[in-house]
Order: C-alpha cells, then sequence, then structure tokens
C-alpha cells in the first residue's frame, strides 16, 4: 500500500469495498470518515478499478465538496467499467478547519 499522508488528510479514511457489479457498469460506495474535531472541506478521492487478473482498468477522482462535520461520515456511489472486480481508494487532498 502506497498511501500518502499529509497533515490535511491524516484525519480522514476512505473506503471503496461496496463494489455493486451490474451488466454494463459497476458502481461503489466510497465512503469518507473523518477521524478528528475538525471539519473537512473538498475531499478529493482517488479511486483506481481492477479487473479478476489484477490489471488496471481505470482511475478517477471524486471531490466531495460539502463540509465534513467532525467524526461524521460522507459516501456517494462512483461508476466504475462493467469487468472491476475489486477497487482501492485513497484521500488526495482536502481542506480542514475548525
Amino acid at each position: 500500500n502506497h498511501t500518502v499522508l499529509s497533515p490535511n488528510t491524516i484525519d480522514l479514511s476512505v473506503d471503496c469495498s461496496d463494489l455493486d457489479n451490474v451488466l454494463v457498469t459497476s458502481s461503489v460506495n466510497v465512503a469518507v470518515r473523518n477521524l478528528s474535531s475538525r471539519s473537512h472541506n473538498d475531499i478529493s478521492v482517488k479511486i483506481r478499478a481492477y479487473d479478476e487478473a489484477g490489471n488496471l482498468l481505470k482511475e478517477k477522482y471524486t471531490t466531495f465538496s460539502r463540509m465534513l462535520p467532525p467524526n461524521s461520515i460522507f459516501d456517494k456511489p462512483v461508476t466504475l467499467p462493467a469487468k472491476t472486480k475489486r477497487c482501492d481508494c485513497q484521500i488526495v487532498s482536502s481542506h480542514p478547519f475548525n
């Protein structure tokens, strides 16, 4: 795991294990959890989709533009290619404030 944590993202965790495959697309529920007492804004997440053989199918970014209050969770669905069998995700950036 090559996750890089910066001071702006260390308060956050992200989960994209809730993957749903349908015939023409796949979708994943991306959930960001704020583990701190600070609020965060403009949270950017990188998602990588892999096929059954482990080949990278797609890399995409999504942004949670709403303010994420302390100790709370936001989630949203993200569409991925139909052949997606697993994905990983990481927080890229955010703007914390007190």
